[in-house]
């Protein structure tokens, strides 16, 4: 009778622990897909994205936060994470360009590095 009871509330514990990942796990997509579909409309208003842009723009910008979530998770250090982040930026660099027309990847261009400059700044402090 000890045992069933041991063994019940074992497999209680154990399905507790698994839906606490999954609920992590969701709320992780939940949040990548929030914040890309953000960036997307600040996005298309700025750089006046038509429907193809926008859903294009959205996938990469999904991929871009899934990434960037994976490498948090890594242990890495600093230079390692700034290498990566910086192959990562070229290779979406120029799958921008090709959804772009030149007029927006300049604008693109003029925003992506102010807003580095805003970052880089605001570390400093």
């Amino acid at each position: 009778m000890k045992i069933k009871l041991i063994l019940t509330a074992f497999a209680f514990a154990i399905a507790s622990f698994s839906f606490a990942q999954t609920d992590k796990a969701v709320s992780m997509e939940d949040k990548v897909k929030q914040q890309a579909t953000e960036l997307t409309e600040q996005m298309t208003t700025y750089l006046d994205l038509n429907e193809s842009q926008a859903q294009r723009m959205l996938g990469m910008n999904m991929s871009m936060f899934k990434s960037k979530a994976a490498m948090e998770s890594m242990d890495l250090s600093d230079a390692e994470k700034a290498e990566k982040i910086k192959a990562y930026e070229e290779r979406n660099n120029e799958t921008v360009k090709q959804v772009l027309t030149e007029e927006q990847y300049e604008k693109f261009k003029a925003k992506y590095t102010q807003t580095k400059m805003n970052k880089a700044e605001k570390s400093k402090k």
